[in-house]
């Protein structure tokens, strides 16, 4: 009796244990979820979502429906992001959270490196108290909901290593089950193990599932992995399913964000013949992936066709991406026109100052791209990211209050907002100079013992900040709003203020991203002007499985190269402007370059076929950069054209090679913006065809590019160059009449024109006459002359700016390697920064917080 007693008594133990396991304590970390801005229908946070998640099972369904939507309907259902039916049904289903930090240090233990799945088995039957998780891999539920659990942790792939366990061990694994693990990694955007896993799948199972390879074909999308994107459809046939709409619509819209438009018609050709016709939701798919190639006015005019046909979240989709695609082409007149069909905001202090900038962009005689259309449609409810878009909006001309009244009116219509706006909010605030500001934003959503200390090296007032009460902004910390607040810090502290933010990603949990890397990469070459292989060699070392070559790693590489050739080959100043006025001289510059590849050549991508120096081992460096996005098949973009067009046009004078690029360009579907008709401007102006110069000039002012501040400079440049200096101060009259506010360089270009034909008294006159339309004039520099006064110009602050004699030394002494402004001191200090900004990255990236508790 007494022994049957014990073994009922063993019984219930072993029963509590097993029911703990499923239903552990509530006293556990923050779950973080990232959103990108593509989703467009509002997140609303539950109460409990930042203080104490609740446990959920990721319902099979919601990530069978999730998996398989298009690009432009990802993750948003009436709901929630990823919410499942059955989550809907009760609210007892929340957000999934860590496992128990032993559960985790048992699977470490279990998965260390360079282990077998025979030895894992092995070792779990000696490990202490591993009768719970031997329970829990042997029955299907609880290995999936386990395995979901993992996705959502800082190293995600032990799901993967969980599932094959189980495996082994004898569970009876579904197709289900690996489609709630892709659900999961989804929604923590760990795009690169989506493909490893439903190969995994594929292979235990014997086979696989359409919603598991429409989750594939979205997961090469979001990795840039347009080769194997392009063999989406021969991975459908040898698995013997047959795609469905959904299916193509991802192929669509995946071509289209690689420049393919070829491939991109394709797809829509085969959907054709696979028996689905081209529908309302095909072209609001197609309006919202249009943004990388630039306003086409056929586009715009069939989107607006369909807004009365779609309706609801997805007609709002489409007006938002009309509203950014013609904010992207400084068009305020067409984003106008698009938001007014918004209710809500025609009394916002955003539309009031956009209406301002439309009143000058239309007396400059710019085209919009949105002509009057018709306003039967009832008024649509803006969503998160109509808000995002005006608050970057606004944050772009550094109006911060009509940024924050567009945050106040999104809290009272959308609810409790999500990463994109606060994100957006930072950079408002960083734009208007308001640091301590935006770090307020970030202590009130980082809830993390280390926050204070990591944001005291980040603040200006320190106790000011402190003694401000904390914002009550119930979402958590994500890569996008780090993301914000380090471009604010490089911006107002350079490299001395990326130590404290990395710390502060790692202890939030958080990893950086491409996109971190792009921003530091884009600051050491446009402000710190570091040299080239400095750049290419950080982001070589910072590269891993979860960061690669992007295009916009590129583009600081090929800028920064670009700009030391110009240095070398063109020189600046106005005495180098004086000998570039002799005949002798411009007949030599002159000289034209051959086309270094045709545009139809097969290595035309990713790089137009822009070749770096030889210098310095360059091409060997990037090597690498350039065979990871060869493989991938990325295509240029736009900006890669553009630095093909300054390179052919403004430093080789090859005018027959820039058009033959031009045309290339817009063969291909792309529009052309204002740094393509600058370079092209840039380019006429060099050998002197001044006409054509202004012909340029009106033909971007027809195709809806405004003329901005940059092209009047180039075509003030070009008769300081060709020995008209009234010429050149008739174009600056021009520009000021049209409203274009003047800045340094177009001052400093007019005032050189006069300098270059040897009329210094003229040259100085018009310098102080222009001197205030530009900053306030010191009157300590009346009697200065004309060479103090350009230095004192052109330095940031006012006052003569005379460098030492040991600075001149410097400078003189600097190696061949950096930028003609920087010299060796300077280049020994920014590569002992660059040496502290990698050793950081790579110590919060090796040492992720897996435990789940806060730091």
């Amino acid at each position: 009796m007494l022994w049957r007693v014990g073994r009922v008594h063993r019984r219930l133990l072993q029963c509590t244990a097993s029911f703990l396991a499923e239903h552990p304590p509530q006293d556990l970390a923050l779950s973080f979820t990232a959103r990108s801005l593509r989703h467009s229908a509002p997140f609303q946070w539950p109460a409990t979502a930042v203080a104490r998640p609740s446990r959920v099972r990721v319902d099979q369904s919601a990530a069978k429906e999730e998996g398989s939507r298009p690009l432009s309907q990802k993750g948003k259902k009436k709901g929630g992001v990823g919410k499942s039916p059955q989550a809907s049904k009760g609210d007892e289903r929340k957000e999934p959270r860590l496992p128990p930090p032993e559960l985790l240090a048992m699977l470490d233990t279990l998965f260390s490196r360079r282990t077998t799945t025979e030895e894992a088995l092995e070792r779990l039957r000696t490990i202490d108290g591993s009768d719970i998780l031997l329970k829990q891999l042997v029955h299907p539920d609880s290995a999936r909901h386990l395995a979901e659990l993992l996705a959502a942790t800082p190293l995600p792939r032990r799901a993967h290593r969980l599932l094959l366990l189980a495996h082994r061990m004898g569970c009876r694994l579904k197709q289900s089950t690996f489609e709630c693990v892709a659900h999961q990694l989804a929604k923590e955007r760990r795009w690169r193990l989506i493909p490893s896993l439903v190969f995994l799948g594929q292979r235990l199972l014997g086979g696989t599932t359409r919603r598991l390879l429409n989750w594939r074909t979205r997961a090469v999308i979001e990795v840039s992995h347009f080769a194997l994107l392009e063999d989406t459809l021969n991975v459908f046939e040898k698995a013997g399913i047959r795609p469905d709409r959904r299916t193509f619509h991802l192929l669509v819209s995946g071509h289209i964000r690689n420049r393919d438009i070829g491939r991109a018609k394709a797809a829509l050709h085969t959907m054709e013949q696979a028996g689905y016709e081209i529908s309302v939701d095909t072209h609001a798919l197609i309006v919202t992936a249009y943004r990388s190639l630039g306003p086409d006015n056929v586009v715009i005019t069939r989107a607006f066709d369909i807004l009365l046909d779609v309706g609801g979240r997805t007609a709002t989709m489409v007006l938002n991406s009309l509203v950014q695609v013609c904010i992207d082409a400084h068009d305020p007149n067409g984003a106008l026109q698009a938001l007014s069909h918004f209710d809500y905001l025609q009394s916002s202090k955003a539309l009031e100052s956009m209406k301002r900038h439309a009143l000058a962009s239309f007396n400059q005689g710019v085209e919009t791209h949105i002509s009057s259309q018709s306003t039967h449609n009832p008024p649509m409810q803006p969503d998160a990211a109509t808000f995002t878009i005006l608050i970057n909006y606004m944050a772009k001309h550094r109006d911060l209050p009509a940024a924050l009244d567009v945050f106040r009116r999104m809290a009272m219509i959308c609810g409790t907002p999500d990463a994109s706006p606060v994100a957006a909010l930072i950079r408002a605030h960083y734009a208007k100079g308001d640091p301590d500001g935006a770090l307020h934003i970030v202590r009130s959503i980082c809830r993390v013992l280390a926050r204070d200390t990591l944001l005291q090296k980040l603040a200006a007032d320190w106790e000011s900040l402190r003694a401000m009460p904390l914002k009550s902004i119930p979402i958590a910390p994500t890569s996008e709003v780090m993301n914000a607040l380090l471009e604010g810090v490089l911006r107002s502290r350079g490299l001395s203020g990326v130590d404290p933010v990395f710390k502060l990603m790692g202890a939030c949990h958080l990893q950086p991203d491409d996109r971190t890397l792009s921003i530091i990469a884009s600051h050491l070459g446009q402000v710190e002007h570091a040299p080239t292989p400095d750049i290419i060699r950080l982001l070589r070392s910072l590269y891993s499985r979860q960061i690669r070559p992007i295009p916009e790693h590129l583009h600081s590489i090929l800028q920064s190269d670009l700009q030391r050739m110009k240095g070398l080959t063109r020189g600046s100043g106005w005495n180098n402007l004086s000998a570039l006025v002799s005949r002798k001289r411009r007949a030599a510059d002159l000289s034209r370059a051959r086309l270094d590849k045709p545009p139809d050549s097969a290595s035309f991508d990713p790089t137009a076929a822009v070749k770096v120096s030889r210098v310095n081992n360059l091409r060997g460096l990037i090597r690498p950069v350039l065979q990871s996005l060869s493989m991938r098949h990325v295509k240029n973009d736009r900006a890669t054209y553009a630095l093909r067009l300054y390179r052919d046009a403004a430093l080789k004078n090859d005018m027959d090679s820039a058009k033959a690029v031009f045309h290339h360009m817009l063969a291909r579907g792309m529009h052309p913006n204002e740094y393509h008709f600058a370079s092209l401007m840039h380019g006429y102006a060099n050998i002197g065809a001044m006409s054509a110069a202004r012909a340029m000039m009106e033909d971007a002012r027809r195709r809806g590019v405004p003329p901005n501040v940059v092209m009047f400079t180039i075509i003030i440049v070009g008769y300081a160059r060709s020995g008209k200096p009234a010429f050149a101060l008739r174009t600056f009259r021009d520009m000021v009449k049209q409203g274009i506010k003047p800045d340094i360089a177009a001052v400093d270009a007019v005032v050189s024109a006069y300098f270059a034909v040897g009329a210094y008294g003229e040259a100085r006159r018009l310098l102080l006459e222009l001197w205030p339309s530009v900053k306030p004039f010191p009157e300590e520099l009346k009697d200065a002359s004309l060479r103090e006064l350009a230095m004192a110009f052109r330095s940031p602050a006012n006052g003569l700016a005379n460098p030492t004699a040991k600075a001149r030394r410097e400078k003189a002494a600097r190696p061949k390697s950096a930028l003609p402004d920087l010299t060796r001191r300077e280049l020994m200090e920014l590569r002992r920064n660059v040496r502290r900004v990698i050793h950081t990255w790579r110590s919060v990236v090796r040492r992720p917080n897996t435990s789940g508790v806060q730091v």
